[in-house]
């Protein structure tokens, strides 16, 4: 019986703040081919939340470095929203929501969330990622 690699759920964002750019952890996705984030967010700031991935990112060889190699080339992709595909964007119109993104078939080394900001103050967002091998 063969044994597929799973990316079990993790917080990559947590409670990050709306009154500026912000952005979840970075992750390698090297070996998925699914991914699925669960975003949240409170109310307040407007904005746009989008997930980006990046083939050339290269992170520190120390954690206790906080220069980057390479910080990366961050790109913005399609998203299927809640069964519908949208542009690369997901509005954050200052009410409290939520969303699921399902990402099929990605070939990207690694991948993040990005809230874009652009105007108001307060919320946070949240973000939790899965996934696996198809």
């Amino acid at each position: 019986m063969s044994s597929r690699f799973n990316l079990k759920p993790q917080l990559v964002a947590n409670a990050v703040s709306l009154n500026q750019d912000g952005y979840s952890i970075i992750t390698n996705i090297n070996s998925i081919s699914e991914v699925g984030y669960t975003l949240s967010w409170t109310a307040g700031a407007v904005g746009a939340l989008q997930v980006e991935v990046s083939n050339d990112y290269a992170p520190a060889s120390s954690s206790s470095s906080s220069e980057y190699p390479n910080p990366g080339t961050w790109v913005a992709i399609p998203l299927l929203l809640n069964g519908t595909t949208v542009s690369t964007t997901i509005a954050v119109s200052g009410s409290a929501g939520s969303a699921y993104v399902d990402i099929v078939g990605i070939s990207a080394a690694y991948i993040r969330v990005h809230f874009v900001y652009s105007s108001g103050t307060g919320g946070s967002f949240s973000a939790t990622l899965a996934g696996k091998v198809a």
